[in-house]
Formats: structure tokens, C-alpha cells, sequence
């Protein structure tokens, strides 16, 4: 049995010796007395767009390292891994990125590059020309065979299972002491051994590089310094992956970028539709957010817990109170509404709160922020261009700022644009894709991260947001007071509104009566359009109470008016001078609709309805149906009836 044991392991060991690479042992090799003074072959040299693995030794220190250099036509991607662990190095024209799991900076040529390949100083100056990639660390050793006292082929030998021819250079009293030397072996695939495995190249290709200095002379000698190279891998770089390849990973913050402030173009009135991934809590939230610089409005409907990245409260000290849910702010008039995010039930009436990020308080007056800092809340800081990134398969140009924290963390802001050459909904050109946010503690580790990807956007430059759509009608339904008005629209048809586009007509009258009237657009709800038997188009719409609760000071601050001071205002206009309601068509063709009268319609609850009856109305006499509510507290859907004399 022990017998059987030491043949099987003499076996063993044999198999391990045949895999072995067949090379002369590392030594003082420059006293061969038969060199033949053959030259290197040119073509071992590396051409353009190559990728290599190599295995770099430091025999003096018993250290290694694995390289990996990817070479594309003006960059070059290198990463090294030792013990220490690995770094990342893109170096381009300009200077060198390097990059690990936690840190990334970016240095100059020579502060990095010759950490890659430490030779011995006499190697890196004499022979190698300071060269910092495999490519140039080749080149140099084929230009100083001019240096060399001998060369020439020596015995062949097996490295990384390939039949190898064997070179050798010496180059005696390199220093003038009469005593030093530099030893160069060079191991290629000739036109005997095997192909390469990429189809990519043919023999002869490099396998192993060795440099040493030595004490001696001819007579014999000792080395004193040696260094390797092995190539492990050799093949062609894809100049199509080059973008995607020199990326720092996301997340990974580097100092010493050239900053800048964030160029954008976001218009004054918009609507944006977003997912909100939270990594940590593992939740996804769909939240939508409207914007309008010129009614000085806003609107966020969201998971005011979960969602703590998204702009309007990134780093708030929300109330306790608010959870699900979707707020207006009205800056105009100092007023904010809470409501269910689905909008069907009001929460509370408040004053405009100052503390969330649409809002900035200058000198203690409360205004409405940029747009920028309202999707993006980006004020105070600076962003630097880190390239181009595919993400979920979408090309993109990605920037990073850094938002110290009070606790010695940080947040890396990321914000990425679409590139020209795409489009979103047949519009092309910069638009924005997605916000990252990656919490860091004061020791760069990862504490949290969070997405926000944009859906959709549209930009209401021209149409204007459908307040009409998106009103505060649950949280002014208390009136007691007749709050049903009509208007007759002088030069539009039931036809001419269809062909408007009835939502866009809808919207253009409650902006015009919120002007004209001095009330908040988001108290007008509720629109509905009939033609009367005269024919005359009449709009009918609900106006909410005034708010009991006090406004907060801001800078574009009105009076809340109650109905009766709005019923008067609208009437002395219409009698004086008409109401006029602008609009963009959907293709994008102004259009204009005058207002020439204007009434109310009695909404008193009775069983059985009563002549019609209108108070303040300007004009002649009308023939209107009369609308009943037997529930004011409830919506119109399926509570009104008309009946028409």
C-alpha cells in the first residue's frame, strides 16, 4: 500500500513538472562565449490597440503584481493588483485618474505612472527611458540593443506552455566602474512555436521579459537586481468600448477635477414623472412633480419618508405628519395644501412652509427657487464632467458633485444627461435622464444609495402646466356662498374648443380668470363647457373659498379675496373691458378667446329646481340650465343635473 502511495505521488509530481515552464534558471547568463549577434525581431513590438495581461516580479523584494493595460488610440487603461489591493489608472494627454473602491484622484503623468513598473533607477533611465506601459518598456529594450556588448539567440526553453526562442543581451561596464553590467532576456514565440490564442496577432509575440544588473565581466559575474515582465494574455482593444471602458465606477468621487456649474436648460414651467429607488429601504415609489415660475406654484406628489433624495426635500426636517402624500404651494398667496397623494381627500390648509427646497428666505421674505434647484438641488455647488456612461442601455453624459455632510460623511450628487444624438419623444438634444445619490460615511464606505429616473418631462413653456387638472378642490369645498360661475366665450364654438384641444382651452381660462380675478389658479376647478340654445359657448367652473389661515410673507405676496370680492372684480372687468384667455393649439399655433359675460349659478339646495337665476351677471339675458348640488361636499362627477328652459 505505501509502495503504491509514493508511485502515485512520484506520478503526480512528474505531471507538475511537465507544466512547469522549461526555462534556464534565473543567473548570471553574459558569460556565454558562443552569442551570435542576432538582433531582436522588430515585429515583438506592440502595436496600437492592444490589450495585455502581465505579470510584473521584483525578484530583489519577492514582490509581484498583476497589470492589466488596455491601449486605445489616445488613452490608456491600466489596472494593477498586489497584495495592497487593486488600482485603476486612466491615462490620458492631460494627466492620470487613478481609482479604487473608496478613493479617486487625478495627478500628473509623472507623480503615478512610474508606480506601475518600478525598475531599478540605472534600468529606468539607461534602458527603459523611463517608460511606464508595456508597449514602451518593448520599444526601449529593441532601441538599446545599440548599447550591448553582446547578443544574441540562446537556448530555447517552454514559458506559459509555448515553445519559446531565447535572447539574450549583455552589456558590460554599463556605469564606468568597470564593474557593473545590465543583463537582458527576452523570451518570443518564433515562427516554430504555437500560434497565438487571439487570431488577432501572429508569431513572433512576446512571452517573458527579464532585466538585471550583474557584478562581472565575461569571465563570470553575479546578479545583483532583477526584474520580469510575462505576458499572460495578448489580444486586440475594441476602440467602440473605449468610453465605457475609461469610467470611473459610479459612485467614486475624484478630487482634483476641474469643476464647474452645472449647465442646464430646464424651462420655467414644467411637469416631470419619476421613479425613486431607495436601496436601502428596497422601495420604489413613483412621484410626480410640477413647476411654475410664472404662477409662482409648485406641486409634489410623493413618500415624503422614503423618498429623501428627491430635490424638494433632500436634507429637510420634515414634519411629523407628512407621509404619502401630495403638496401645493402656492407662493403667490403664502399658502400650502396637503393632500392624499391620489389628491381625493384634503389633509390641511397650511402656511407656506419656508423650509423645503423650492423655497430660499432673503431677508425674510420667502421666494421661489430656480427651476435648476428645484429638479436638480444643486445650488451652492459645483460639478465636474466624468464622462460618458451607458446606462440601462442609454448613452449619457455623466456629472458629479460632492455635498459635505455634518457627521464628517458625504453625498456624491450624480446627474446624467441624455446625449445629443438621442431623442425622447422625437424631441432630441441635452435632456436630462437620471439623479444619483450615494451616501458615503467619513471613511468614503457606502452607506446608502438612491435613484431617480425620469419617465417622463414635458415642458409647458408654451401650453402651460393643466392646473385644471391638478387643483386643491377637496380643501375649499366649505363655501356656503354661491361659488358656480359662468362665462360666455365670444368668438370659440364647442367645435373651435375641440380643435384647441379642450384641456388647453380649460387651462388658458383659468389662468385668465386667476389673472383677472386676483385669485389663485388652484381655487378654479371644474370646467365644463356647453353651447346654450342661443348657441353661445358658456364654461362653466367652481371657485374654492379663501383660506381662514395666514399667509406667509414671500416676495410676490396678494390678498387672499373672498368670492364676493372676486364675483365683483370679474364683473366690473368683463363690463369694462373683456376678458381675453391666450393659448397655444397643439400645433403650436396661438390662438385667443374673448369673455364678454359673466354670471353666477345659483347652487342653493332645493328639491325642486326654480326659474334660472343669476347674480352678477353682465349682459343681456341668457337661457341657462340650472346646476344642483345636493352635496356640496362631494365632487361634481355624478352629482349635478341640468335642466334647460
Amino acid at each position: 500500500m505505501l509502495r503504491t502511495v509514493v508511485l502515485v505521488l512520484i506520478g503526480v509530481l512528474g505531471v507538475v513538472a511537465e507544466l512547469q515552464d522549461n526555462i534556464p534558471a534565473v543567473g548570471f547568463k553574459c558569460k556565454q562565449p558562443n552569442m551570435t549577434g542576432v538582433d531582436l525581431p522588430l515585429d515583438i513590438a506592440l502595436k496600437m490597440n492592444y490589450q495585455a495581461t502581465i505579470r510584473y516580479t521584483n525578484w530583489d523584494k519577492s514582490i509581484t503584481a498583476l497589470l492589466t493595460e488596455r491601449n486605445f488610440t489616445d488613452l490608456l487603461l491600466v489596472e494593477k493588483t498586489d497584495r495592497n489591493g487593486a488600482t485603476s489608472y486612466i491615462v490620458r494627454n492631460d494627466g492620470v485618474i487613478t481609482f479604487n473602491n473608496t478613493n479617486c484622484s487625478n495627478n500628473t503623468k509623472d507623480t503615478v505612472l512610474p508606480q506601475l513598473y518600478p525598475f531599478d533607477p540605472f534600468l529606468e533611465a539607461n534602458i527603459l527611458n523611463n517608460s511606464t506601459n508595456l508597449a514602451s518598456i518593448v520599444n526601449s529594450v529593441i532601441s538599446s540593443q545599440s548599447k550591448l556588448s553582446f547578443k544574441g539567440l540562446v537556448e530555447a526553453g517552454v514559458v506559459g506552455g509555448i515553445d519559446a526562442v531565447g535572447w539574450i543581451g549583455c552589456w558590460f561596464n554599463a556605469t564606468g566602474d568597470n564593474q557593473t553590467g545590465v543583463q537582458i532576456e527576452v523570451f518570443y514565440a518564433g515562427d516554430k512555436s504555437q500560434p497565438p490564442y487571439s487570431a488577432d496577432y501572429k508569431n513572433p509575440t512576446l512571452l517573458s521579459l527579464h532585466l538585471s544588473l550583474f557584478k562581472g565581466n565575461t569571465s563570470g559575474g553575479e546578479i545583483t537586481s532583477h526584474f520580469s515582465l510575462d505576458v499572460v494574455e495578448l489580444e486586440k482593444t475594441d476602440e467602440n468600448k473605449k468610453n465605457e471602458a475609461a469610467s470611473v465606477p459610479r459612485g467614486v468621487y475624484c478630487d482634483g477635477m476641474k469643476l464647474e456649474n452645472l449647465s442646464t436648460s430646464i424651462p420655467e414651467r414644467f411637469g416631470a414623472s419619476l421613479d425613486f429607488v431607495n436601496t436601502q429601504t428596497k422601495q420604489i415609489d413613483s412621484a410626480q412633480i410640477l413647476y411654475d415660475n410664472l404662477l409662482k406654484i409648485t406641486s409634489f406628489s410623493l413618500d415624503f419618508n422614503n423618498d429623501k433624495d428627491i430635490p424638494f426635500i433632500a436634507g429637510v426636517d420634515l414634519p411629523k405628519n407628512l407621509t404619502t402624500a401630495t403638496i401645493y404651494r402656492d407662493f403667490v398667496y403664502g399658502i400650502q395644501y396637503v393632500l392624499s397623494k391620489d389628491s381625493r381627500v384634503c389633509r390641511s390648509v397650511e402656511s407656506l412652509d419656508p423650509r423645503f427646497n423650492d423655497a430660499i428666505t432673503n431677508n425674510g421674505t420667502v421666494e421661489l427657487r430656480s427651476p435648476e434647484d428645484i429638479l436638480l438641488n444643486v445650488s451652492g455647488i459645483q460639478f465636474y464632467n466624468s464622462g460618458k456612461k451607458v446606462i440601462e442601455g442609454v448613452s449619457v453624459d455623466s456629472y458629479l458633485a460632492k455635498k459635505e455632510e455634518s457627521n464628517g460623511g458625504f453625498v456624491l450628487v450624480e446627474v446624467n444627461f441624455i446625449q445629443d444624438d438621442w431623442s425622447v419623444e422625437n424631441v432630441k438634444g441635452r435632456q436630462i435622464h437620471s439623479i444619483a445619490h450615494f451616501h458615503k460615511d467619513k471613511d468614503s464606505k457606502l452607506v446608502s444609495e438612491t435613484y431617480i429616473h425620469f419617465d417622463s418631462f414635458q415642458n409647458y413653456t408654451a401650453l402651460g402646466p393643466l392646473w385644471i387638472k391638478s387643483n386643491v378642490f377637496p380643501c375649499t369645498t366649505e363655501s356656503v356662498e354661491d361659488n358656480f360661475f359662468f362665462l360666455n366665450l365670444k368668438n370659440a364654438s364647442l367645435k373651435n374648443i375641440k380643435d384647441y384641444g379642450t384641456e388647453n382651452v380649460e387651462s388658458a381660462l383659468a389662468e385668465a380668470i386667476s389673472k383677472a380675478g386676483n385669485v389663485s389658479v388652484l381655487r378654479i376647478s371644474y370646467f365644463m363647457l356647453k353651447q346654450d340654445n342661443a348657441g353661445e359657448t358658456l364654461a362653466c367652473f367652481l371657485i374654492g373659498d379663501k383660506s381662514p389661515v395666514k399667509q406667509t410673507q414671500t416676495a410676490y405676496l396678494k390678498p387672499e379675496l373672498s368670492l364676493d370680492e372676486f364675483r365683483k372684480i370679474i364683473n366690473d372687468t368683463v363690463t369694462t373691458s373683456g376678458i381675453v384667455a391666450n393659448l397655444v393649439t397643439e400645433y403650436q399655433k396661438e390662438a385667443t378667446i374673448g369673455i364678454d359675460k359673466f354670471g353666477v349659478i345659483n347652487t342653493h339646495d332645493d328639491p325642486h329646481p326654480p326659474g334660472p337665476k343669476f347674480v352678477g351677471y353682465s349682459g343681456g339675458a341668457i337661457a341657462l340650465g340650472v346646476y344642483l348640488f345636493y352635496n356640496k361636499r362631494r365632487t361634481i362627477g355624478g352629482m349635478a343635473y341640468q335642466v334647460f328652459e
